[in-house]
C-alpha cells in the first residue's frame, strides 16, 4: 500500500490534498491519476482538451482525469469546492461531467493491466476517488460516474470488451445508502445481472454505514476498515431495504454521535463504552496497572478480574443495538451488535482493556493516587488529620490504602489500658514516650514533615519490635517494610526496592548486623529529597512523590560515619533501655495488643496533633544517645585521640597520617576508607590540609610516636625528626 505520508503534487491545493487524504487516496496514487487543483475557468479551458466545460463558472476546484487501459484519458469529472444550488434551490451535484461528452468508465493506470486477469477479483464502486482508494490497497477497482452508468442508451459501454469476466470474481461495492435508497439498490441489481449474464460471478459488497450517515468505500478504508472483513459481508442476495429510524431510535443514535462512539468500531468502541460505563469503579496507572474500587479503597486486580465487567459492557452493548433495530439488518443496529461480538473472548476482552486504558475517564497518573497528605483512609472512613473530621470513603480521593484499625476517636480511652500499661513499661520517661508518640504520629502524615530516620535501639527484650510490629498492624497499607538492600551499604542496589516506598508512610527499615555500614547517601536521599523515580518489574519507570518517615528497630545500631554532620542530623536515636525480665515476657502479648488496633490509631492520631502543637523537640535521653552512638561510630575521630597531638602550628604530611590509620583500623577491627573521604573526614575534625612543598599536610596535627623514648615526642612533619614539645618549628631543619 502506498504512504499516505508522502508529499502531494504541487498541482494540488492544500484543501484538495486534505480531501485525498481523508478518501484514503495517497500521494503516489494522486500523482499517477493526475489530479489537477483548478482556481479559473481559464484553467480548466487549457485541461480539458475536447471542451465541454465552457459553461463551468464554478472556480476552485477539482480536476479529475478519467483513465482507462493504458493510463490513456478518456475523460473527465470536475469538483468544485462549492457546489451551489440551482434557482430552484436543489442542490448542485458535487460532480460534473463534460457535456457533449460520452459515458466512460474508469480504472487507476497502476490496476489497468489486472483487468484482463480473470483470476483476480474485480471490485466496481462509484466515484474515481474511491476506485483510487482501493487501488491504493492493490485492489482492481472500475470506478463508475454514476450507479448506472455502466451502459448508456446504446447499452452496455464498448469499455467491456477491454474486461475479462469469464468464471470472474466481481464484487459490487456501492457505497451504504444502497440499503436506503430503492434506485441505488435496482441499479445494483441490473449490474450484477449483467455480469451473470457474461459468464461472471457476482456478490454485493455493500460499504457498511458506520454511523447511520451515507459511506462510501473510500470513507471505509480511510477510517482504518479491513479489506478481508469487508469481503466476508458479501452476499448474492439484493440488500433489504432498511426501515426508517423512529424518533427514539434516532435520539439514541445522536447520544452514539455526541459520545463519540460512531467514530470507531471493534475493541475501540467497545472500550469507548467500558471507559463510560465503569469510570467510577475502576482506574488505570500505567505504573501499576488496574485499580478496582472495592467500597473502601482502590485496589490492584490483574486484568482476568475485570473481565465480568467487559462482559456486563457487551450485554448493555448488544441491548443497545437491538434498541437500534434488527441487528440482523444492515444499519448502526447491526454494527454495534458485531462490536460487541468482538470482544467476546479473552483475545477481546483483553484488546478492549488495553485500549480502554488509555481513555480519559478511567487513565490516572500515580501521583493523583492518595494525593492529599492529611487523609487517612480507615475501614469506619476517611480521617482528615488536619481537620479532625471523618468522612465517608470516596473514590474521588483516590485512596489506594486503608488501616487494619477502624478508626474511634474515644479508643484510646475505653480500651487502651493494655496498651498504655505496655508503653509506659517499655518507655518509662515521660519525655522520651511522648517524643516518641509525635515522631510515630508525624509519620502518619503524607508528606515528610522532619529529615529523620528514628532509630529504636536498645539489647532484647526491651518491646521496641513490639512496638513497631504493632503499630504496622494498625495502620495496615500505610506501613511498609523496606527491602534489606535500600539503606545498606553495598555495591548492587536493587532498582526495584524504592517501588516499596510509593503511598506508605511508616517505612520499616531491616533491623541490622553489628558490623553493618549505613548508606548514608541513600539516607540523605529519602530523608531530604521529596521525589523520587521507582520501577515496578514489567512496568514502565515514574516518579513520586515521598510520603514516608524512616523507622528502624535493632539491637546493634549499624555503621555511620561520625564526622559527617548531615547524616547525624537525620538520626534520632532512640533508647529502649528496659529490659524485660525472661519470667515477665508474655508471648502472646503482640497478639493480645493487636486487639486494641483502634486504641494504636488513636494514640497516633493525637501524637500527631501533639506534633503539629509543639514541633519534635529531642528529649535530653535521646540527645545523649545520638551523641553516644555518633562517637561510638566516629573512628577518625578515635584515632586522632589515640594517635595524634593537637597543635597550633605543626602539620603531618597526609600520607604518613593515612598510612598510621590503615594500621590502626587493621588493629582495631575498624573499617577503613581511602585517602580522599580520610583526608574529607580529618577536615571535618577541624584539622584542615593544604599543600605544603611537593606533598599536602594536615594542619593543627602531629602523630605521636609508635615506641617509647624520645619517639614519644612530637614527630617534624618534613624530616621526621623528633621535636620538643610545644616546639612550633624544627629547628634543625628549620621547618
Amino acid at each position: 500500500m502506498a504512504d499516505i505520508q508522502d508529499s502531494y503534487p504541487m498541482s494540488i491545493f492544500d484543501n484538495h490534498q486534505q480531501m485525498l487524504r481523508e478518501s484514503a487516496v495517497p500521494p503516489a496514487i494522486a500523482a499517477a491519476r493526475g489530479y489537477v487543483s483548478i482556481d479559473s475557468r481559464a484553467q480548466l479551458q487549457r485541461h480539458v482538451s475536447g471542451g465541454g466545460f465552457e459553461k463551468e463558472k464554478r472556480t476552485p476546484g477539482l480536476l479529475i482525469p478519467m483513465r482507462w487501459t493504458g493510463g490513456e484519458i478518456v475523460g473527465y469529472q470536475y469538483r468544485p469546492d462549492l457546489p451551489g444550488e440551482t434557482k430552484t434551490g436543489k442542490k448542485r451535484p458535487k460532480y460534473v461531467s463534460p457535456t457533449g461528452r460520452a459515458i466512460v468508465m474508469d480504472i487507476h493506470p497502476s490496476q489497468a493491466d489486472k483487468l484482463v486477469q480473470p483470476d483476480v477479483p474485480l471490485w466496481i464502486t462509484e466515484g474515481v476517488k474511491k476506485g483510487d482508494a482501493a487501488a491504493a490497497h492493490g485492489i482492481p477497482c472500475i470506478a463508475l460516474s454514476g450507479v448506472d452508468n455502466w451502459q448508456d442508451r446504446h447499452g452496455a459501454l464498448p469499455q467491456w470488451a477491454d474486461v475479462n469476466l469469464d468464471g470472474r470474481t466481481v464484487y459490487i461495492a456501492f457505497d451504504s445508502d444502497a440499503y436506503t435508497k430503492r434506485a441505488v439498490r435496482e441499479a445494483a441489481g441490473r449490474l450484477y445481472s449483467r455480469l451473470e449474464l457474461k459468464r461472471a460471478k457476482p456478490a454485493y459488497l455493500i460499504v457498511p454505514a458506520g454511523d447511520g450517515s451515507k459511506t462510501g468505500l473510500d470513507d471505509y478504508l480511510a477510517a482504518g476498515g479491513s479489506v478481508t472483513e469487508l469481503i466476508k459481508t458479501a452476499t448474492h442476495n439484493l440488500p433489504h431495504a432498511v426501515a426508517p429510524l423512529t424518533d427514539l431510535q434516532q435520539n439514541r443514535l445522536d447520544l452514539l454521535k455526541r459520545n463519540h462512539e460512531l467514530e470507531h468500531r471493534g475493541h475501540m468502541r467497545m472500550a469507548i463504552r467500558f471507559a463510560r460505563e465503569h469510570n467510577n469503579q475502576v482506574v488505570h496507572v500505567p505504573a501499576l496497572g488496574w485499580l478496582k474500587w472495592d467500597g473502601r479503597r482502590w485496589k490492584e486486580v490483574t486484568d482476568a478480574q475485570l473481565y465480568p465487567l467487559v462482559a456486563r459492557t457487551v450485554r448493555a452493548a448488544k441491548k443497545a443495538a437491538v434498541d437500534l433495530g434488527d441487528p440482523r439488518v444492515h444499519g448502526p443496529g447491526k454494527d454495534l451488535y458485531d462490536d460487541a461480538k468482538t470482544a467476546e473472548s479473552a483475545n477481546g476482552a483483553n484488546g478492549v482493556l488495553r485500549l480502554a486504558s488509555g481513555q480519559e475517564e478511567i487513565h490516572r497518573d500515580i501521583e493523583q493516587l492518595d494525593a492529599n497528605p492529611a487523609l487517612v483512609n480507615t475501614p469506619t472512613g476517611t480521617f482528615n488529620l488536619d481537620t479532625g473530621q471523618l468522612q465517608p470513603n470516596n473514590p474521588q480521593d483516590l485512596c489506594t490504602k486503608i488501616t487494619r484499625a477502624e478508626y474511634d476517636r474515644t479508643a484510646l480511652a475505653d480500651a487502651g489500658t493494655r496498651f498504655n500499661t505496655f508503653i509506659e513499661r517499655v518507655l518509662p520517661d515521660l519525655d522520651v514516650r511522648d517524643y516518641v508518640q509525635k515522631a510515630f504520629g508525624m509519620a502518619m502524615y503524607g508528606t515528610p514533615l522532619e529529615q529523620a530516620l528514628i532509630l529504636c535501639t536498645g539489647e532484647g527484650a526491651n518491646g521496641k519490635s513490639t512496638l513497631i510490629e504493632l503499630i504496622h498492624h494498625a495502620i495496615g497499607d500505610y506501613g511498609g517494610i523496606c527491602q534489606p538492600q535500600l539503606l545498606a551499604e553495598t555495591r548492587f542496589v536493587d532498582k526495584f526496592a524504592l517501588a516499596d516506598l510509593v503511598g506508605v508512610r511508616f517505612a520499616i527499615t531491616s533491623e541490622t548486623n553489628e558490623a553493618a555500614q549505613l548508606n548514608v547517601a541513600m539516607l540523605k536521599r529519602l530523608t531530604g529529597e521529596t521525589r523520587g523515580r521507582a520501577e515496578r518489574k514489567f512496568k514502565p519507570s515514574f516518579e513520586f512523590e515521598y510520603s514516608h518517615t524512616l523507622v528502624m528497630a535493632t539491637n546493634h545500631p549499624p555503621q555511620v560515619d561520625g564526622t559527617d554532620p548531615a547524616a547525624w542530623r537525620r538520626l534520632k536515636v532512640v533508647p529502649f533501655d528496659v529490659v524485660i525480665p525472661a519470667g515477665e515476657r508474655d508471648p502472646d502479648l503482640l497478639g493480645k495488643l493487636r486487639e486494641e488496633s483502634s486504641a494504636v490509631l488513636s494514640w497516633l492520631v493525637l501524637g500527631y496533633k501533639l506534633y503539629r502543637e509543639t514541633g519534635l523537640k529531642e528529649p535530653e535521653a535521646v540527645r545523649e544517645k545520638t551523641e553516644q552512638v555518633r562517637a561510638d561510630n566516629n573512628a577518625v575521630g578515635r584515632f586522632v585521640e589515640e594517635c595524634c597531638m593537637r597543635t597550633t602550628a605543626g602539620a603531618e604530611k597526609i600520607s604518613v597520617l593515612y598510612e598510621r590509620w590503615t594500621q590502626w583500623t587493621k588493629v582495631n577491627g575498624e573499617p577503613s576508607m581511602d585517602q580522599q573521604k580520610f583526608k574529607a573526614a580529618l577536615d571535618r575534625e577541624g584539622f584542615p590540609n593544604k599543600r605544603r612543598g611537593s606533598g599536602r599536610v594536615v594542619v593543627g596535627l602531629v602523630l605521636l610516636a609508635d615506641e617509647s623514648g624520645d619517639e614519644n615526642r612530637p614527630t617534624c612533619p618534613v624530616c621526621r625528626e623528633p621535636m620538643d614539645y610545644g616546639e612550633k618549628k624544627h629547628a634543625e631543619c628549620r621547618w
